[in-house]
């Protein structure tokens, strides 16, 4: 069933989650993606980066480098848009991400979730067609 977050100034939200901290490593894949987009939404670069992979943080540098490929994308640009909607629902050990803006064609995201080191955490992001 997916977990509705609704517009920014609402406090369902993931930019006003609080960060996992400590209980990272009982987070499910979905808290995990939601303090992800909870950092992104707020501009928290390094927090989000930290939520990826050691191969996915290799893949992209560093956090200013993936700050570039989400704020540049058509596409990753929505999860950072002031006014969004997301939706976010486990399938299977990936988590998907349906995230509206107006004005903007309804995007949807596959994250590709791996444990590492005993916690969940972004092996990538695929956009869905």
């Amino acid at each position: 069933k997916p977990v509705v977050l609704a517009e920014a100034d609402d406090p369902m939200v993931p930019a006003k989650a609080a960060p996992l901290g400590a209980r990272r490593a009982e987070a499910s894949a979905v808290e995990v993606v939601n303090a992800q987009l909870a950092a992104l939404f707020s501009g928290d670069w390094d927090g989000a980066f930290a939520l990826n992979s050691k191969p996915n943080c290799a893949r992209l540098g560093d956090a200013a480098k993936f700050a570039g490929v989400v704020r540049s994308s058509a596409s990753f640009s929505v999860l950072v848009d002031k006014g969004r909607e997301v939706e976010v629902w486990e399938c299977g050990s990936d988590v998907t991400v349906r995230a509206r803006v107006d004005g903007r064609p309804e995007t949807t995201f596959q994250f590709m979730m791996v444990r590492e080191d005993g916690a969940w955490c972004t092996d990538g992001v695929r956009v869905e067609c």
